[in-house]
């Protein structure tokens, strides 16, 4: 009877164990998973999930993202916690964990791209339209009351149907000390198709009388507005571009 109690004892050990590891398994695959969709972002809002959740600490001379490096910490100990338990080969030190834990997060942002457009594809308004930020940019020139704004937008419209809007550019605030004014409405209105992707070059002059001779803004972190008779759509800067904004 003891004998049959003591191997009854160990199989319920053992089951509990397996248990253990399971559930120590499946919270390790729902991290990684919940990283995954954190490290994405709206494109209406440069900033990651992360970064909105864990909001960087902001200091007198720049700012600090702790974000990346809680994503990095609850990637590796997920990974290491599958390592224990699978033996996985590609995982199974402390710098392979550390390189594939970066691989993983860099893969997260770009794949994010792709589902974005996807989830703006079931829009039929402006919320629609993609900005590719990496191809947008845009400066202010003031000079001789005359303030030249020039760059590019470069958008796709993810919807199947036709979205036609104005532009206005957030002014940056070197600017908006001397025109009084928080946006700068361009003139073109955009017609874009379906799934068509257009590069908009921009080139207007405004008359302003300024109170100083000179000034030069050229940034590619603007915040951009959309809008038409019926709706609107805002594309934010990043909180370096704001950082830098409440500076001044």
């Amino acid at each position: 009877m003891k004998i049959a109690n003591i191997a009854k004892n160990k199989n319920n050990r053992g089951k509990k164990m397996n248990i253990l590891k399971n559930k120590k398994l499946i919270i390790s695959y729902i991290i990684l998973g919940l990283v995954f969709i954190l490290m994405g972002s709206s494109n209406n809002n440069p900033s990651t999930y992360m970064e909105r959740i864990f909001k960087p600490i902001y200091f007198k001379n720049g700012i600090f993202y702790y974000s990346t490096i809680i994503s990095i910490v609850l990637v590796y100990y997920s990974l290491k916690n599958i390592n224990d338990e699978k033996k996985v080969k590609y995982i199974n030190s402390f710098l392979s964990r550390l390189i594939v834990a970066i691989i993983f997060m860099a893969v997260s942002a770009w794949l994010n791209t792709y589902t974005t457009k996807i989830y703006k594809s079931f829009s039929n308004n402006l919320n629609a339209i993609y900005m590719n930020r990496d191809e947008t940019s845009m400066e202010f020139d003031c000079e001789k009351n005359k303030i030249t704004v020039k760059g590019k937008i470069s958008i796709i419209n993810c919807s199947n149907e036709i979205q036609e809007f104005k532009i206005k550019v957030k002014t940056p605030s070197l600017v908006k000390s001397q025109i009084k004014k928080d946006y700068v409405i361009l003139s073109k209105k955009v017609k874009i198709y379906p799934r068509q992707k257009r590069d908009l070059y921009i080139n207007e002059e405004f008359d302003y009388k300024l109170k100083e001779n000179s000034i030069f803004y050229d940034e590619n972190i603007f915040e951009y507005v959309l809008f038409n008779d019926k709706d609107q759509t805002i594309f934010k800067g990043s909180l370096d571009y704001y950082f830098e904004e409440n500076m001044y």
